[in-house]
């Protein structure tokens, strides 16, 4: 039946997910440790180590290191905000790390402000098809998820979809990741048919 096919592949999903890294994670350590290394080739002949503690705190987040990347993460958002501002790319960035690391550590009601702060921002300043502000908008239904809030989650996902499509392709990874996060969602609500498409997709 469709919903025995829908239970096999969410058990397969799971079984992908706690047996192997996912992409995402993967691609968003890389990015973090090339520009670290490239911020220490640079930063260090100057001694400029609060300009390199933000890229090494990009790295601790991305390794899951996040008792260790709070205080950092904490103490970038607070120079970015008194150097450039609130509405700064580098601000909006570091509202979004923040936001991201404590849904991560299992506190999204904390996460919250931070997230929407990162995501209402990047959109006014970025515009809505940049990546970064694709990525807020990600984060933002991540949080809301794990508040129980699936409904109003699921316009975000859905727009992150519609918008990595458009911007990247059918094809490429980032796209891919955000229709099986549409897909998981419309399984958690129990709409598996509505999931199966997506999810035959990202097979």
């Amino acid at each position: 039946s469709d919903l025995q096919r829908a239970n096999l592949r969410e058990m397969h999903r799971q079984w992908r997910a706690s047996n192997a890294l996912p992409e995402a994670l993967v691609q968003r350590q890389k990015m973090a440790t090339s520009r670290c290394e490239h911020a220490w080739r640079t930063q260090r002949p100057a001694n400029d180590w609060k300009g390199f503690v933000a890229n090494f705190g990009a790295v601790l987040l991305a390794e899951n290191k996040w008792s260790e990347a709070l205080p950092i993460c904490r103490d970038v958002l607070d120079k970015c905000q008194r150097v450039f501002g609130d509405d700064h790319r580098q601000t909006l960035l570091a509202k979004n790390n923040l936001g991201f690391l404590l849904y991560s550590m299992g506190k999204p009601d904390e996460a919250m402000p931070y997230c929407t702060a990162a995501m209402d921002g990047m959109r006014r300043v970025l515009g809505e098809e940049d990546r970064d502000t694709l990525t807020s908008i990600d984060n933002m239904a991540g949080v809301l998820q794990a508040q129980g809030k699936l409904a109003e989650a699921e316009p975000y996902r859905r727009e992150v979809v519609a918008k990595r499509r458009k911007t990247l392709g059918d094809e490429h990874r980032e796209t891919l990741v955000a229709i099986s996060n549409l897909g998981f969602l419309l399984m958690a609500q129990g709409r598996f048919a509505d999931a199966e498409p997506l999810e035959r997709e990202t097979m």
